[in-house]
C-alpha cells in the first residue's frame, strides 16, 4: 500500500505543482476510445472544445501502477 500511496501521492503534487504555475490547460486524457469531454458542460469555454489536443496514459506510469498492484496479488496468492 505504501508504494500506491507513494505512486499517487507523486502524481497529484506533479498536477498542484502545474496548477500552481498556472498550467490548467483542457488536454483531457482519452481511455479506452472515450473522452472525458463526452459528459463536460464546459467545452464551448475550454478552448479545446474540438478535442485538438488530447492525451493517452503514459506507458511507464501504467506499467509502474501495475507492478504495484501487481505485488498485492501476487502476496496474496503466497499466503
Amino acid at each position: 500500500m505504501r508504494k500506491l500511496k507513494d505512486f499517487t501521492y507523486g502524481k497529484l503534487k506533479c498536477m498542484a505543482e502545474d496548477l500552481l504555475s498556472g498550467d490548467a490547460e483542457a488536454v483531457p486524457m482519452v481511455l479506452g476510445g472515450k473522452s472525458p469531454c463526452m459528459y463536460c458542460r464546459f467545452g464551448d469555454i475550454c478552448g479545446n472544445s474540438d478535442m485538438h489536443e488530447l492525451r493517452t496514459p503514459d506507458p511507464a506510469d501504467i506499467a509502474a501502477a501495475q507492478e504495484i498492484l501487481g505485488m498485492k496479488s501476487d502476496r496474496e496468492e503466497e499466503v
